[in-house]
């Protein structure tokens, strides 16, 4: 086994690429591509964030309804994210996070809702989260 200790990953051909192997040597995949370029675990209810990366601020726009923008932006709003929330019990089967109706998704920040299905209502939720993968400006 051998362990590689550094501070800075550099491609040789070019400073962004680097290739990994998959584990079965068939595949590669290039490594910054396949990075989340950022993510952040919020509490709706008390509001703060819990932890991120890339994340300047998150901003509360009234119940069930986050802005979250980023330190660094995307190169564009093509990128894709991920998002989910669990409101304050296990079983909230109801609940339904999405991108915020009329908005779109921007290279400096995501607005995300939080719904009630069964309710038809937004509401804060204990854990609102994000990932996002694509290129960084």
């Amino acid at each position: 086994m051998s362990t590689i200790i550094a501070d800075n990953l550099t491609g040789k051909t070019a400073a962004g690429n680097v290739t990994v192997t998959s584990e079965g040597g068939a595949a590669t995949f290039q490594l910054q591509q396949g990075l989340a370029k950022a993510w952040a675990n919020l509490n709706g209810s008390t509001f703060g964030l819990r932890g991120n990366n890339n994340i300047s601020s998150a901003t509360d726009n009234g119940t069930g309804d986050y802005t979250i923008t980023f330190s660094s932006t995307m190169d564009n709003s093509d990128y894709s994210f991920t998002i989910g929330h669990r409101g304050a019990a296990d079983n909230d089967t109801d609940d339904t996070p999405s991108l915020k109706s009329g908005t779109s998704a921007t290279g400096s920040s995501i607005r995300i809702i939080c719904n009630n299905q069964s309710l038809g209502t937004l509401r804060d939720v204990d854990y609102a989260c994000m990932a996002i993968h694509g290129d960084l400006a």
